[in-house]
């Protein structure tokens, strides 16, 4: 996992070529499109990523990387989100593998008692359809 320390200006990496990488990007589109501006993609000092700006004629402002600064954050955060919602559904996927192939019977209920899911065990012991309950989670 890479790591990052965050200063007033500055984000340290650690652990990885992400700070080499950088820089190397920084030196072959700068020359190509004039100015670049690298923000590191940061959650919780981990690196998610890098987003370059690219600016033609003039040099990024205090005030641009400041607004550009916010943005970063505001991706990282979204990225983050959607890797978590990834793992949710990868997660969800395999609790219902899981509970379909199990040869015990398995009944999930609701907080309020309501039925949510029989497995096909259940159903074959109890004679219960397994049909208008959900049979995956």
């Amino acid at each position: 996992m890479t790591k990052a320390k965050r200063s007033a200006r500055r984000v340290t990496f650690t652990g990885t070529s992400w700070s080499g990488a950088c820089k190397r990007w920084k030196r072959t589109w700068a020359t190509r499109s004039g100015k670049v501006l690298g923000l590191p993609l940061l959650f919780e000092d981990e690196v998610l990523g890098v987003i370059f700006l690219f600016r033609g004629d003039n040099a990024f402002t205090q005030l641009d990387w400041q607004f550009l600064q916010g943005f970063a954050y505001q991706a990282a955060i979204a990225v983050r989100n959607a890797r978590l919602y990834q793992q949710l559904s990868t997660e969800r996927s395999r609790l219902a593998t899981i509970v379909e192939n199990s040869a015990n019977g398995i009944m999930i209920l609701s907080p309020d008692r309501h039925v949510q899911v029989i497995n096909q065990a259940l159903a074959a012991m109890t004679g219960i359809a397994a049909r208008g309950h959900r049979q995956a989670v």
